[in-house]
């Protein structure tokens, strides 16, 4: 069988798209971690922080994870498209 070029191409984008996607609820985190996240979303929601503040932690966070532009893209179209998953526990 001979490999065409179009098929090739889709074969290479399949794989890409397999390394690139994994499941954020599969994610197991040190306690410590989720700890001071579960710590961190609480104060968040108590003191009802604006949008632009809720958007300068979060910009924050990235910075200090040294996170690059596309790569931060990458990463919200993956959490964009599990948010809108539904929940397997509902």
């Amino acid at each position: 069988m001979k490999l065409t070029k179009t098929r090739l191409k889709e074969i290479i984008r399949e794989e890409i798209e397999s390394l690139n996607e994994f499941n954020l609820d599969a994610v197991r985190l040190p306690s410590q971690v989720n700890r001071f996240i579960n710590r961190l979303i609480d104060q968040i929601k108590r003191v009802n922080l604006t949008r632009p503040r809720q958007y300068a932690i979060v910009a924050r966070i990235v910075d200090a994870l040294g996170i690059e532009v596309n790569r931060l893209t990458q990463v919200m179209n993956i959490v964009k498209r599990d948010m809108k998953k539904p929940s397997k526990e509902e």
